[in-house]
């Protein structure tokens, strides 16, 4: 199709998606009063649709002015909620019709509440994966978008969908942001009790308020003398105001108060800098996924880990619609923090000690520490890299993290003399693993072919393999760098969540695995 039909085909489908999702509630409102369960489940809904709607209105709008591939995604992932809605107003009227009119029995009481919880569940399941496209959609220099925006300006709450993609759209826009500034001072840390956290970069802060802080030291790899240290404090600079008004429960990234500047007395000595962001509210003990993988007590089922798998694909999604690339994902990198809920934790994704803009000056530097490199493409090792860094190579660290979680099998040993190197299930006999070298590709896509689906399921397997091939050319997703070259910067961003993110947070349709304990 056209991108005019595409666009007016996403208009029809919002349509649907209206349409389907009133006669859904008008079938249950006449409930509504009868049973105070199901009248919980209809608030619970309708706040839940009441965002959905939100945005669906919005995209009708401006479907038109969008590349025809970003069209073709959004009216996929808007097939599906029109799917899912109609395919629960005709199981609801079946349940009506078996039950009788008037009176709720027991049996139509207990079948209600069943398609009230389903419809629930895939509505928030279909509003995880349309998330990231939704906010990728700020990216785009669109005139139609700032109108559509300005327009919904009102949106109340800090959380609602119209005020987060304002705040993001004006965080993406060089020209017209406020300059917020985001250098503290030093005295500031003064009176902060800090704690280690293990196999991390990253301290626990107590200042004694009651609120707990995260400190992200680095060392910066250039002196003060050098020019480069210009470019790389105004990177640190502009990503942490990116950061300083992000929602950390729609980011998978810590909201950061600011940046501490630790100058040194000798110019040739590096200076350290230290990101600061604020615990959010109800989450404590904060460890490292390295920390959780070399537990080997930890007990969690499968639903925690393709949660976990949910959010670390997100968090990446995201700092690449920030227009940054990370460079350093690993699961060093990633906090997990004590929830209440998930056995594991909530992830969340710090370690932007090489943090730059995606389509930024690069210096092609690296270093020799194994256990970064294992994490980083081939092509991106060691000390002189032969790539400059693009955004495919977050996307096989992404893999490589991916398939260690699956496997929950940590890939770095901690426990020799010598540092950290390979684990056995990386297949490095011992005097190759004296010379510090990398496992093969041809090994990593041994584990992901034959034991990851033992443990995850094929599909998620298959994205797995996606993410380690994805700089491969015979790779049809990611393969082509030529493909990614648009004016917007979108097209890898819309090309991983249409095939990283879209199956990751739908997991349980794809494989039918169930929550039973983890192998």
């Amino acid at each position: 199709m056209s991108g005019a039909e595409l666009g007016l085909a996403i208009v029809a489908t919002v349509d649907l998606c209206l349409k389907y999702s009133e006669k859904f509630i008008d079938l249950y409102t006449a409930f509504r009063h009868a049973e105070a369960e199901i009248a919980e489940r209809i608030t619970r809904f309708e706040a839940s649709w009441l965002r959905t709607k939100t945005q669906l209105t919005f995209i009708q709008h401006i479907a038109p002015t969008l590349d025809n591939e970003f069209q073709n995604i959004q009216n996929d992932t808007l097939k599906v909620l029109a799917n899912k809605l109609d395919l629960a107003g005709s199981k609801l009227e079946s349940t009506l019709r078996k039950g009788g009119q008037g009176q709720v029995n027991r049996w139509k009481f207990v079948r209600m509440k069943e398609s009230l919880d389903k419809v629930i569940d895939d509505l928030e399941a279909w509003q995880r994966i349309f998330d990231p496209s939704w906010y990728l959609l700020m990216k785009v220099a669109s005139p139609q978008i700032n109108t559509e925006l300005q327009k919904r300006k009102g949106d109340p709450g800090p959380g609602a969908p119209i005020s987060s993609a304002f705040s993001l759209r004006n965080a993406l826009d060089v020209e017209s942001r406020p300059k917020i500034p985001v250098f503290l001072s030093q005295d500031g840390l003064q009176s902060t009790n800090l704690t280690k956290i293990e196999f991390s970069s990253a301290f626990l802060g107590d200042r004694g308020s009651g609120k707990e802080i995260i400190l992200d030291r680095f060392p910066c790899p250039y002196n003060t003398a050098s020019p480069e240290l210009d470019l790389v404090t105004k990177n640190i600079r502009d990503f942490a105001r990116k950061l300083h008004k992000s929602d950390p429960s729609t980011f998978r990234l810590l909201n950061c108060k600011g940046v501490v500047k630790h100058p040194q007395p000798n110019k040739l000595e590096p200076m350290t800098f230290d990101f600061i962001f604020r615990v959010p509210k109800g989450l404590s003990e904060p460890r490292t996924l390295r920390s959780c993988l070399l537990d080997r007590s930890h007990r969690h089922n499968l639903s925690d880990r393709f949660q976990l798998a949910t959010e670390l694909a997100k968090s990446i999604a995201y700092v690449h619609t920030f227009g940054f690339v990370h460079k350093n994902l690993r699961p060093e990198t990633i906090l997990v923090f004590r929830d209440g809920e998930s056995m594991i934790g909530s992830a969340f994704l710090i370690g932007f000690e090489r943090v730059r803009l995606g389509d930024g000056y690069s210096s092609n530097r690296g270093d020799p520490d194994w256990e970064k490199n294992l994490y980083r493409h081939p092509n991106r090792r060691g000390c002189d890299p032969q790539d400059t860094y693009v955004m495919q190579h977050d996307i096989f660290s992404l893999g490589m993290c991916l398939l260690e979680l699956g496997l929950w099998e940590s890939f770095v040993d901690y426990r020799s003399a010598h540092g950290p190197g390979p684990s056995e299930i990386l297949g490095l006999d011992p005097e190759q693993r004296a010379l510090d070298a990398q496992p093969s590709q041809e090994r990593l896509l041994d584990l992901t072919r034959n034991v990851l689906p033992l443990h995850m399921g094929t599909r998620f397997a298959q994205i797995v393999e996606t993410c380690l091939t994805c700089l491969n050319e015979e790779n049809n997703d990611f393969g082509d760098r030529r493909e990614f070259e648009d004016e917007d910067g979108i097209l890898v961003g819309s090309r991983y969540i249409e095939k990283v993110i879209t199956f990751v947070v739908n997991w349980d349709q794809a494989d039918e695995l169930d929550s039973h304990e983890a192998r």
